[in-house]
């Protein structure tokens, strides 16, 4: 089975705070919460910006989109759209 799942590299001490949120969230996707930064850590060429830290993989491991739905409402619009054409492949 295909599934989503979403790393969330967070700062220090805020795992307790994310979880809850997540939780409240209503989010049934695994979700991995990466406080120790080790996908940042084992990737080095990711660029130290945060705009691109976020990024979508397909169900070959694949990058999909590189970029923020934080950063503007154009990147997240086409966030969301690859978000629910994956999800409705799911279903």
């Amino acid at each position: 089975m295909k599934h989503l799942i979403f790393i969330l590299g967070v700062k220090s001490g805020s795992t307790s705070y994310i979880s809850t949120q997540l939780y409240q969230s209503g989010i049934i996707h695994p979700i991995y919460i990466d406080e120790p930064q080790s996908l940042l850590n084992a990737n080095p060429h990711i660029p130290a910006e945060s705009m691109y830290h976020t990024f979508l993989l397909d169900e070959n491991n694949n990058i999909v989109m590189v970029g923020s739905p934080a950063h503007g409402e154009n990147i997240y619009k086409l966030f969301m759209e690859i978000i629910e054409n994956k999800l409705t492949k799911l279903r």
